[in-house]
């Protein structure tokens, strides 16, 4: 939907990503989180969209 309102703009569609095993850390630090939710939706969350760029918040914080 977001690309498709943008379309013929100057914009950028910038996917924001982790390794599983990072997000589950995160997921265990954070007290409020539901435990299992990042394994849930990990493989769903990006898989549609075709990023311009992406960033490793493992990496490049």
């Amino acid at each position: 939907e977001c690309a498709r309102l943008f379309h013929g703009l100057p914009a950028y569609l910038i996917g924001i990503k982790c390794p599983l095993e990072v997000l589950e850390q995160r997921e265990r630090d954070r007290k409020d989180r539901t435990l299992g939710q990042a394994r849930a939706q990990f493989g769903l969350v990006h898989s549609l969209v075709n990023y311009d760029y992406q960033v490793d918040t493992s990496i490049q914080t």
